[in-house]
């Protein structure tokens, strides 16, 4: 049994004195009856409970690098701020929504720093974007973003650049529903099971899964992209990188992955996918396009059905554009390997034109089906090494849409 003790008696109120001392700072920290708890296994120097708008607004204020902010359920109002090295986190079991509207402002403003984290949310911006990283490091994780005006997650650098170790990691979450699902721009990220869908402009007819631009480095694994409005992926720039492993792109009205203006090497690519579940399928115009773009590698990777569009060539004419993978307008140093299979894509399964020097189609499975046409060079003065076993065709010259993209 619990020993009684008088709290009027001398000692009992010296007691009382200490136990008091003891809860200054779970006082400070502004934690309650009833605050939500920390999911088990997170670690945090201080922890700091917010039970509305104003009180989120206030403990992000007063956090130091090391401590958590804990929200329970329900709807958080307003832009916020996490400083470096803070942890913003969902409380155990609880499904807390950040939203703002009518503005440019991001709803969650991240300042990247070692233990920057935002854990377990679902985030909606309706006029702004859902969040801004400035300069990792930091991590986002388990998260629900959309930004049906902009963009759902952002992820910079300053015009001096980013330091390597300025990574950011996004892991297992949604961005969806917005004009870029995610957008990395002269910085390192890392995504793993991340699912980018059903982003699309406002004119309905665009929209992008993943922008990689000005020297950003893209590092997908386990990644599902797919029924976008426009293009899957779009890497652009000649420090751009972009690796896939492992990743589904399929159903985006637009090419599943474009790549232009990229500078790597066979050794070094700047585009590399691979893989056993690998599968770029029923995309728009091409699995994998690239234009003016050095050192691709394509490894085990399913490319199939991909599906026609029209394109404009001037004088009336019109073709129906729908390749496999299309190496355009000085591609060059490109190995697709034993293990890529290529099949059912509604034009040419691989198109070099105006192709580069050292392209090579090795022991690639290249299986055209009815009416389509396997391996087609056409435009190109230098060789393209293409295995013997694999099928090649000379039609006509194919109508090719090589045009530079435009980033929003």
């Amino acid at each position: 049994m619990r020993p009684h003790h008088d709290l009027r008696s001398p000692r009992s109120s010296a007691l009382a004195g200490q136990l008091a001392l003891l809860l200054l700072p779970l006082l400070s920290l502004g934690a309650s009856c009833g605050s939500p708890e920390v999911p088990e296994g997170t670690e945090c120097a201080e922890v700091h409970s917010a039970g509305g708008s104003s009180a989120l607004s206030r403990a992000l204020e007063a956090a130091k690098p090391g401590d958590c902010v804990v929200l329970g359920n329900g709807t958080y109002e307003g832009h916020f701020k996490l400083p470096a090295g803070v942890t913003l986190i969902a409380g155990e079991d609880k499904l807390p929504l950040l939203q703002a509207e009518g503005t440019d402002d991001p709803v969650l403003q991240v300042e990247g720093g070692a233990l920057s984290r935002v854990v377990g949310l679902e985030i909606v911006a309706t006029g702004g974007q859902g969040i801004d990283v400035r300069e990792g490091p930091a991590s986002l994780e388990n998260l629900s973003v959309t930004a049906p005006g902009d963009i759902a997650v952002y992820l910079g650098c300053p015009a001096a650049g980013c330091s390597p170790e300025a990574v950011v990691e996004v892991v297992d979450s949604r961005l969806h529903g917005s004009q870029v699902g995610l957008w990395a721009d002269g910085i390192l990220v890392a995504t793993s099971g991340v699912l980018l869908e059903d982003n699309v402009d406002s004119s309905a007819i665009e929209g992008y899964g993943a922008l990689v631009t000005r020297g950003g480095r893209l590092e997908g694994n386990g990644d599902r992209i797919i029924g976008n409005g426009g293009m899957g992926l779009l890497a652009d720039g000649a420090e751009t990188t972009a690796e896939l492993l492992d990743v589904e792109v399929s159903e985006n009205d637009g090419p599943g992955v474009w790549v232009q203006g990229l500078r790597g090497s066979i050794g070094v690519p700047s585009l590399y996918v691979d893989g056993a579940t690998s599968t770029i399928a029923s995309n728009a115009k091409a699995g994998i396009g690239s234009v003016d773009t050095v050192g691709i590698v394509v490894g085990t990777c399913i490319v199939r059905d991909t599906r026609p569009v029209p394109w404009p060539e001037g004088g009336g004419n019109v073709s129906q554009v729908g390749d496999g993978i299309a190496l355009l307008r000085g591609t060059a140093e490109v190995n697709l390997g034993a293990e890529a299979a290529l099949s059912s894509n509604d034009r040419a399964q691989v198109l070099v034109d105006q192709g580069g020097a050292g392209i090579v189609v090795g022991t690639a499975i290249v299986d055209p089906g009815a009416g389509r046409y396997g391996v087609v060079v056409q435009n190109t003065t230098g060789a393209v090494d293409i295995n013997s076993t694999v099928q090649t065709d000379t039609p006509p010259t194919l109508g090719v849409d090589d045009g530079t993209q435009a980033t929003p």
